[in-house]
């Protein structure tokens, strides 16, 4: 009777430790789907977390890409560059017989 009882609790046990790992993988697996989403790349991207050498990989390719809030960045520097540049002084329309500016 006792063997069977803590049959049952370590069946019990391997459950509980199954759901709980199932658990941490599939939120693992939705948070690097978010992350390399995010980078603008496929969320799929994010699954190669678990394949052995590929996940040094995509850590690679995340650490030494550009992200799209850095392509971004530099588009709105270089707009602001281009707003801030001393504007050239406009030359004068020339006029005409009557002196009146062309249209």
């Amino acid at each position: 009777m006792e063997e069977n009882l803590a049959l049952g609790i370590g069946v019990i046990a391997i459950i509980i430790y199954v759901i709980i790992m199932l658990g941490i993988l599939i939120l693992t697996a939705i948070v690097w789907w978010r992350i390399t989403a995010k980078t603008g790349n496929s969320g799929c991207l994010g699954l190669l977390i678990f394949v052995p050498v590929a996940n040094l990989v995509l850590l690679l390719i995340l650490a030494f890409s550009a992200w799209p809030i850095e392509r971004e960045l530099e588009q709105l520097r270089e707009q602001l560059r281009g707003k801030t540049k001393e504007k050239e002084p406009q030359k004068e329309k020339p006029t005409n017989v009557f002196g009146e500016k062309p249209r």
